[in-house]
């Protein structure tokens, strides 16, 4: 049986694919069912009659911090740890190698227990109106991360964990009600104002996705074509995230935005430079990175001269700029042209 329309909209939720890149096609064995009555009976984001007013951010970050707790005290917070530590031995195959009629229901509810705070706060998070991660306005430029975001994804793990189980006595309803609480997380995420958020967002789909097309292929699943048919077509938004990065090179270093005025005075360089210097000292760079710069700087140069010249720069103006100057400029229009 073959989805057209909605499985296409799984599989590009699931992997945020880039089109153009040719990949190996999604095989799912499924068999034919009726259609639930009322069509949506099965839905993978709130109804809007379900939405209320708030922050889904705010709950989110305090899921977060249940996770901490419960990570701290269980002695698994770190999986880098001690051979991969508890996390992956446990929740990683319960998730990617145990068969979904295989799973032990008893020990993974007892599992589940101490996150019970923490789910409820994401579900809440779900129904919210709006997610602002309050992060407008920031000047950190590219010094700003969102690595919290990365815990999400030990989240998402124990809310398709809790999923799984409900797949095997054939409580897909429940399953599904599971799973929408990611999808939704992964929505927000994914229309966050950073590269980290989105990045994020793609793999919590693409996890829970997973468990998704684990249940289409049991026998007695529902059919979904009108859960999927009603996801939005734009389920993830790259723009805010491309339009709050984008000065952030120039938000770390303003004097690059000097560079555009003409030829750079021989002091506001040398700032400039001791700006860069001051930021590679706080990374500790070796002498070594020093010399693989300046000979870069070297080869850059003629290359960088020439783009400008065939720019709407004049060249009076590129022979009175230093060869630092040369290449910045030039790397920062390209820069400005690839985001535009």
């Amino acid at each position: 049986m073959h989805f057209r329309t909605p499985l296409a909209a799984l599989v590009l939720i699931g992997f945020g694919v880039h089109l153009s890149v040719a990949q190996e096609p999604i095989r799912i064995q499924i068999v034919p069912a009726v259609a639930p009555t009322p069509s949506l009976e099965y839905r993978f984001l709130p109804d809007s009659s379900d939405i209320v007013p708030g922050n889904a951010a705010t709950l989110y970050y305090r899921a977060l911090t249940q996770l901490f707790d419960v990570s701290e005290e269980d002695g698994f917070a770190h999986v880098e740890d001690k051979e991969k530590g508890f996390w992956y031995y446990k929740v990683g195959r319960w998730l990617g190698e145990t068969p979904i009629g295989e799973l032990p229901d008893d020990e993974i509810r007892a599992f589940l227990v101490p996150y019970k705070v923490a789910l409820k706060d994401l579900e809440l998070a779900s129904r919210r109106q709006n997610c602002d991660w309050d992060l407008a306005g920031r000047t950190d430029g590219i010094d700003l991360n969102a690595f919290e975001t990365d815990k999400f994804r030990q989240l998402c793990e124990v809310i398709c964990l809790h999923g799984r189980l409900e797949i095997p006595n054939n409580n897909h309803f429940e399953a599904i009600r599971i799973l929408r609480t990611n999808f939704c997380l992964a929505k927000h995420l994914a229309r966050g104002p950073t590269n980290t958020h989105i990045v994020n967002g793609l793999r919590i789909s693409r996890i829970t996705c997973d468990v998704l097309r684990e249940m289409m292929e049991t026998d007695g699943a529902p059919n979904l074509y009108w859960a999927l048919a009603e996801l939005p077509p734009q389920f993830f938004d790259i723009r805010p995230a491309f339009e709050f990065e984008r000065d952030g090179l120039t938000q770390t270093f303003p004097l690059l935005s000097e560079l555009d005025k003409g030829p750079a005075s021989s002091d506001t360089m040398a700032e400039l430079k001791s700006k860069v210097r001051e930021y590679k000292e706080s990374f500790q760079a070796s002498n070594d990175n020093e010399l693989i710069q300046q000979m870069a700087l070297e080869v850059l140069y003629d290359e960088c001269k020439t783009n400008l010249n065939a720019d709407d720069i004049e060249k009076e103006a590129v022979e009175k700029m230093s060869r630092e100057e040369v290449v910045l400029l030039d790397h920062l229009r390209k820069r400005r042209a690839a985001q535009n």
